[in-house]
């Protein structure tokens, strides 16, 4: 069932696939920049991502643009 009221709408995130690659991600590049792409600068890890985003829609080039948000409730 799909659920469009998260951020999990595909339900994708406790499938074993997308685990083991959140592991090996961390385990090769850590669990964090501790900021945003553009705090901290473009790392292998974002490099990486461009070149397989490149290649999956058959581009030559890809730039990740990394959106924040933010929310403030009173």
């Amino acid at each position: 069932m799909l659920s469009f009221c998260s951020n999990d709408y595909l339900g994708l995130a406790n499938h074993p696939d997308v685990i083991a690659a959140l592991q090996h991600g961390a385990a090769r590049w850590g669990v964090g920049s501790g900021a945003a792409h553009l705090v901290n600068g473009h790392t292998a890890a974002h490099h990486a991502l461009e070149e397989a985003l490149a290649e999956f829609t058959g581009n030559r080039e890809c730039f990740y643009f990394q959106r924040v948000t933010w929310q403030i409730s009173a």
